[in-house]
């Protein structure tokens, strides 16, 4: 298209769908970018009232015939030649776009979302989009992410505007990242620019599919959620249990929480896809494998994780196989030369446990865990606030101004030297029956009595991971202090 034709076309996109002949714009007529089509009546032309065709041209001399509905009816006579309006040749404009970048075009959807947009598709698998009005404007922009979103589509995205502020200011609602492109279509008289973000979200979206395919990830999966909107992960995180207590997670769900902090943790830490289950010699897998890395500098190891989820309302530790189960993801990691150097912690997320058994089931497994193997309990809200501190940018850069890493800010919830050296003594006192006013008191501090004496036991909460958040952030921390240098010098 030649610049004259952009902008023909552009004005075509603001003045509406379909046009008189003396309200197509100029450099369009009489050109293949125009059709013409006869547009039926849908008002009466005497009164404007509502009315039903009772006749049409071809069967009526050449005229619509139409029977108004108000309550005085009548009958009204309308010339076909009044009826002709123009539309755009979708064909020809998606083609002449197409052109434009190098690409082939191949089809366009379904007319049902005229006249406020239409979406083309292109064998490159980018889609055009192009909002015919601005009627509902702001709806049909939603409408466009939400299907971005839904399909994971490259999307280049045309409006009449001549601005794009309000399209990125409906972005902070959703999670559409760099899927859709949105442009002013006079700017197609500059197409590189354009093309080259396009193509640039198009890259990464293909290595994302490439990296799901190669590890089985299923479009379905809880990982699939949470990479289209990671908040999401959260919510489920802080949901799921009310969900369970209310009789609306059966027990077909059992591996709902199990895949949600899979998710969870890709983010935070770095996991091993696709654990789970047995190897091939039937000894059991634990549900999700995680690692947090060394740190020479600070003088920290390694963390291997070993994470068994528990998605009954109170775990029944009582029930877990000790022989057969979990002494072997402890011995695994002994036996494993590349693995002698970490730390590891045995974990399990929760939502509650039932009476005292996490302390009844560390004394027995006890036996098999190294001096520095810790017994992680963390329940789902603790998961929770950690997944949304992590996503939350103002939040993690505070937490990183202190500890420079976000891992190092998690790292005294699985390593015992870092959960007495990092965390108040008040903190680490913290205990999962702080909250429940149900709970005798004289079972509490019995359970309190005995916890305190496993220092290889760590109970994670949400009040731990809250107060522990905000003590670091009430530290002035090293890497604060290295960047205000800056300012100094």
């Amino acid at each position: 298209m030649n610049e004259g034709q952009i902008e023909g076309v552009n004005q075509f996109l603001k003045k509406g769908f379909r046009l008189k002949q003396e309200e197509v714009p100029t450099p369009l007529g009489n050109t293949e970018f125009v059709r013409e089509v006869l547009s039926d009546p849908n008002q009466c032309p005497k009164c404007d009232g509502p009315i039903k065709i009772i006749g049409r041209p071809e069967d009526s001399d050449g005229v619509f015939v139409t029977k108004c509905k108000k309550r005085r009816e009548h009958i009204e006579r309308t010339p076909r030649e009044e009826r002709i309006r123009y539309e755009l040749s979708y064909e020809t404009v998606f083609s002449c776009i197409c052109e434009s970048f190098g690409w082939e075009f191949l089809e366009f959807d379904s007319r049902s979302t005229l006249p406020r947009y239409l979406i083309g598709h292109t064998a490159e698998d980018i889609d055009i989009c192009l909002i015919h009005t601005e009627n509902r404007y702001e709806k049909t922009i939603k409408e466009v992410f939400d299907q971005a979103i839904r399909r994971e589509q490259v999307t280049l995205l045309f409006t009449p505007r001549s601005s794009v502020k309000e399209i990125f200011e409906i972005t902070e609602v959703f999670a559409v990242g760099p899927l859709v492109c949105p442009v002013p279509f006079e700017n197609l008289e500059r197409p590189d620019s354009i093309k080259e973000s396009v193509i640039n979200a198009k890259r990464s979206r293909d290595l994302t599919h490439q990296i799901e395919q190669q590890r089985g990830i299923e479009a379905d999966s809880f990982l699939k959620k949470g990479d289209k909107n990671p908040l999401y992960i959260a919510t489920e995180l802080a949901y799921m249990r009310l969900l369970r207590e209310n009789g609306e997670l059966s027990v077909a769900d059992g591996s709902r929480l199990e895949e949600i902090c899979s998710a969870a943790f890709s983010h935070i830490a770095t996991v091993l896809p696709g654990v789970g289950g047995e190897d091939d010699s039937g000894e059991s897998l634990p549900d999700n494998i995680f690692r947090l890395p060394e740190d020479e500098a600070k003088g920290y190891d390694p963390i291997l994780a070993l994470v068994d989820t528990k998605s009954g309302t109170d775990a029944n530790f009582a029930k877990e196989l000790i022989e057969r189960k979990h002494r072997g993801y402890i011995e695994r990691v002994q036996r494993q030369p590349s693995l002698r150097d970490h730390t590891v912690a045995h974990t399990f997320v929760v939502f509650d446990v039932d009476g005292h058994q996490e302390i009844e089931f560390y004394n027995a497994m006890q036996q098999y865990y190294d001096a520095d193997t810790v017994m992680v309990v963390l329940t789902s809200e603790a998961l929770a606030y950690i997944v949304a501190a992590y996503f939350s940018a103002v939040t993690a850069n505070e937490l990183e101004l202190a500890e420079g890493e976000f891992t190092d800010v998690i790292r005294p919830f699985f390593s015992r030297d870092r959960f007495y050296g990092d965390l108040t003594t008040d903190d680490r006192r913290r205990t999962r029956l702080d909250v429940d006013s149900d709970y005798p008191d004289h079972l509490r501090d019995e359970y309190v009595q005995k916890y305190i004496e496993k220092e290889q036991l760590i109970v994670v909460t949400g009040d731990m991971v809250d107060s522990h958040f905000r003590n670091t952030i009430d530290t002035k921390g090293r890497i604060e202090h290295i960047l205000e240098g800056y300012l100094l010098a």
